[in-house]
């Protein structure tokens, strides 16, 4: 091989010296070193695919990856488990927020390569579901963005077919509650939760088939029975005797749950809507009202009762976004003791004034945020005098939707595009910054800055209006020489517009400038065999789509005077 290079080096000396179509004599002994060559430009690449039991995303970066998040839709009505998580996506964080479920990795290890393994568990659905890719988001080390090459979203269907489903039968015979639980296939272990009053008496429980000697377990007027080991029966029943001899008025018995497993701990579908409802009454009682109401900008809850109040609990889940201030309370809740547990709060009267008309005004206040959001009334429970309980006429829990539009915008910088995406030097670059305002666009935005710093020696802003706008493209035009330039994009740079989120304004990418006799951007083009072989084969046809086309002498011979560092020859 040196002496051929030695050879060819010499008749190369020969052939500058002289005409034209003597170079291109020369030109053709080359094919002996043409190698396949590529340009290095590519981005990440997905493989996106379903096993039969398994959702597989396989992430392949050209550079090492520092952070990453991929987001996914998937149905409620299908079971996901803990998936398997390798390469750079080992130990990323799962968030689910309804069906969107995000695994994310902050510090990922640097890997090129990246794997989730979601097991998908369809045995209490039914039907043909679409799983989407909704996004993969990349960063490498540096925390630039990396292209992903395969359009989003990307979408896979998986078939639950139609299952057999178990049927429940719940009865009230006067005196027994009754549970028929008829399954399709044999039970392995099994569940029932209802909720009873603690006005009312539970005897001793009768329970068969499947259920037979299952356990039971209470927790205030929680009460579950469970089997673990189930005898394999395909029937199973609780006979439930209630009693209500120290308590009156009518009461709602609450079938919340039953939760069937067969032999092989596989979930079996119950065809039955829950919770389900049977009434017991313990006397023709009176019964109190709800007024439950939502005026635009307090909740009110207006209590009344056919009997004087002794005592009376309020619950109420608020989303922990909203604010609740300066309460107002009335009748018998007035100066009733407030409770927070998380999202749930609680007013509580022990001793109430004997009223039969108690007052909760609630105002809300959601500044920051956007709606709407369901308030729930969970529960209300009031006593007599007497501590006995007065039935209400209205079914828990009741709910309110609060529409909230935050008064704030949300800017960012969602992407950075280059065109071309391969210059060369002096030639004119368009670099295009896509702002988006997530947040409310109603708001007066008609100068919103927009810069760019190129590798911190340089920065060019524009002011844009976005009111009653989501989005703009903002474009810049500049000129390179060769070389790396790290290109980033601001929103707001100065922080002068209230924005809920201050954090996401600025997004960083790379723009590389090669020479133009640089085919496959390695940084090299003189004396670059690569480089003339693609020429070559540009030149000759066999590779399309090239910088030099089919028999163009010009730009063969600027990329062998290239090649042999005469780029100043005519």
């Amino acid at each position: 091989m040196k002496k051929i290079l030695f050879e060819m080096n010499k008749h190369a000396k020969k052939i500058v010296s002289k005409n034209w179509n003597n170079i291109i004599k020369f030109i053709i002994l080359i094919p002996v070193f043409i190698f396949t060559v590529q340009p290095v430009c590519a981005g990440a690449d997905i493989n996106y695919n379903w096993n039969g039991t398994h959702l597989i995303v396989n992430i392949t970066s050209p550079e090492g990856v520092g952070s990453a998040q991929v987001k996914l839709n998937i149905s409620s009505d299908l079971a996901v488990e803990s998936a398997g998580l390798s390469g750079f996506m080992t130990g990323a964080e799962h968030y689910i927020t309804g069906t969107e479920h995000r695994w994310v990795r902050f510090n990922a290890n640097g890997d090129t390569n990246g794997v989730l393994i979601i097991p998908i568990n369809c045995a209490s659905a039914a039907g043909s579901y679409q799983i989407k890719l909704v996004d993969v988001n990349i960063k490498d080390t540096n925390n630039d963005s990396i292209q992903v090459d395969t359009a989003m979203p990307m979408e896979h269907a998986i078939n639950c077919g139609n299952q057999e489903t178990a049927s429940i039968n719940y009865n009230w015979n006067e005196t027994h509650l009754i549970v028929n639980i008829t399954s399709p296939r044999n039970v392995g272990s099994a569940q029932v939760n209802l909720n009873i009053s603690s006005d009312l008496i539970t005897g001793n429980v009768s329970s068969g088939g499947f259920m037979a000697g299952a356990s039971h377990i209470q927790n205030g007027t929680e009460h579950r029975w469970v089997r673990f080991n189930a005898n394999g029966d395909t029937n199973g029943f609780l006979i439930i005797p209630i009693n209500c001899t120290s308590a009156a008025g009518s009461y709602q018995i609450k079938l919340v749950d039953v939760n069937i497993k067969d032999t092989n701990n596989d979930s079996i579908q119950v065809d039955t809507a829950m919770p389900m409802y049977q009434t017991i009454d313990c006397g023709n009682q009176e019964t109190a009202s709800i007024n439950y109401i939502w005026n635009e900008t307090h909740l009110i809850v207006n209590i009344t009762s056919p009997k004087v109040v002794g005592s009376a609990q309020v619950k109420l889940n608020i989303s922990s976004d909203l604010i609740t201030e300066g309460i107002s309370l009335g009748g018998f809740m007035a100066g009733a003791l407030p409770m927070q547990f998380g999202t749930e709060h609680r007013w509580f009267q022990s001793n109430a004034n004997g009223d039969t008309n108690g007052v909760l005004v609630i105002p809300i206040i959601c500044p920051y945020t956007k709606g709407p959001y369901g308030v729930k009334l969970i529960d209300v429970n009031i006593k007599d005098t007497g501590g006995i309980s007065i039935p209400i006429n209205a079914e828990m829990p009741m709910y309110q939707t609060i529409n909230c539009i935050g008064n704030f915008s949300d800017l960012t910088v969602t992407n950075i595009t280059f065109t071309p995406q391969n210059p060369i030097p002096d030639e004119q670059v368009n670099i295009t910054v896509i702002i988006k305002n997530l947040e409310n666009v109603n708001l007066n935005l008609e100068n919103v800055n927009v810069s760019i710093n190129i590798s911190d020696n340089f920065t060019e802003w524009r002011i844009v209006n976005l009111t009653n706008k989501t989005g703009v493209n903002v474009t810049f035009n500049r000129t390179f020489v060769i070389g790396r330039y790290n290109i980033t994009a601001a929103a707001d740079p100065g922080n002068e517009i209230n924005e809920m989120n201050e954090t996401n304004n600025e997004w960083g990418m790379k723009l590389f400038v090669y020479h133009e006799c640089d085919l496959n951007c390695d940084g090299i083009y003189t004396r670059d065999w690569n480089d003339l072989a693609s020429a070559y084969k540009c030149f000759l046809g066999i590779e399309k789509n090239c910088k030099i086309n089919y028999r163009d002498w010009a730009n063969m011979k600027r990329e062998y005077n290239c090649f042999t560092n005469n780029n100043n020859e005519n």
